[in-house]
């Protein structure tokens, strides 16, 4: 039993640690997506861009990362006239650079992402319950098939080794990634 149970911590531990490791992962790999993005010829089209992330690691060890400027009026945050700020489940963090806004889903988020939504003009305040529940449907994020997007992908050994493709449709890329 007590070699159960010490069985049992470590793979918990080991999972843990491996989540967090995919979290820095993804940490590192977004920045240097900004980073690269902002010396692409898409970054010209708008002030503010979407960031998806894959749902999960690939068999190859890869991450992969979508960067496509958002539809400003068709992609709002809506918020809610009863507590003055966003429900739980549109929470996004945000970053600025170089005078664009880079948004993405999250479990969390600050002030200062709030801040950044109205300073960049994507939030909509609604004016009764009844407004909030039909714009936030009206607002739903939409498959934008027809824009161009910057797809990165990154070795999750190394995200400095990565890959980026410009295209409207979705690719698959194989990188050599270590294990």
């Amino acid at each position: 039993m007590k070699k159960f149970l010490i069985l049992i911590i470590s793979v918990m531990a080991t999972y843990t640690a491996s989540s967090q490791d995919l979290d820095s992962v993804r940490c590192i790999a977004t920045e240097i997506a900004i980073e690269d993005f902002l010396n692409c010829r898409l970054c010209d089209e708008s002030n503010v861009f979407t960031i998806n992330y894959s749902t999960k690691i690939n068999s190859k060890r890869q991450l992969e990362i979508c960067i496509m400027r958002a539809i400003e009026d068709e992609e709002k945050f809506v918020v809610d006239p009863t507590i003055g700020f966003l429900r739980r489940p549109s929470y996004h963090r945000c970053v600025e650079r170089d005078g664009k806004l880079f948004i993405w889903r999250s479990d969390t988020m600050t002030q200062k992402d709030f801040d950044l939504l109205e300073k960049y003009g994507m939030l909509y305040y609604a004016k009764d319950s009844d407004d909030y529940e039909m714009k936030v449907w009206e607002y739903l994020p939409n498959n934008h098939d027809d824009i161009e997007a910057a797809q990165y992908f990154f070795c999750t050994s190394n995200p400095k080794h990565y890959k980026r493709i410009i295209d409207i449709y979705p690719r698959t890329v194989k990188l050599r990634c270590r294990k």
